[in-house]
């Protein structure tokens, strides 16, 4: 099996270099793109052919929920996983609510390795 091609896209830099550190020790994972600006995850997916889409819920143009609903409308679609720094149960019933395949807090991403 071939590296999963991934997205990550998140509001600015520190929150994008911790979702790729988060997922770049993975031999598994292979990082395709990094956005800074979410809207542009559910453009960039057919062009990149990403497997998984990794997506901060807290974007001031457009949710990391909105981008879950987007990316797993289309056919063949990418996981979706979301992260935010609020890990609440809504949070995640929010994701779930949007098809997206699984949520991580921020706390838990800084330093740990992806888990599938």
């Amino acid at each position: 099996m071939g590296r999963v091609r991934t997205l990550v896209a998140a509001v600015n830099d520190v929150c994008l270099a911790g979702g790729v550190e988060w997922v770049a020790d993975d031999a598994r994972i292979g990082i395709a793109r990094a956005a800074h600006c979410e809207s542009l995850a559910p453009e960039r997916l057919e062009s990149l052919r990403a497997n998984l889409v990794l997506t901060d819920v807290t974007v001031p143009d457009i949710s990391g929920f909105d981008v879950a609903r987007r990316v797993e409308s289309r056919a063949g679609a990418a996981s979706v996983v979301t992260f935010s720094f609020y890990d609440s149960r809504a949070a995640r019933l929010e994701g779930l609510a949007a098809s997206a395949d699984g949520f991580a807090p921020k706390s838990q991403t800084a330093g740990r390795r992806f888990r599938f």
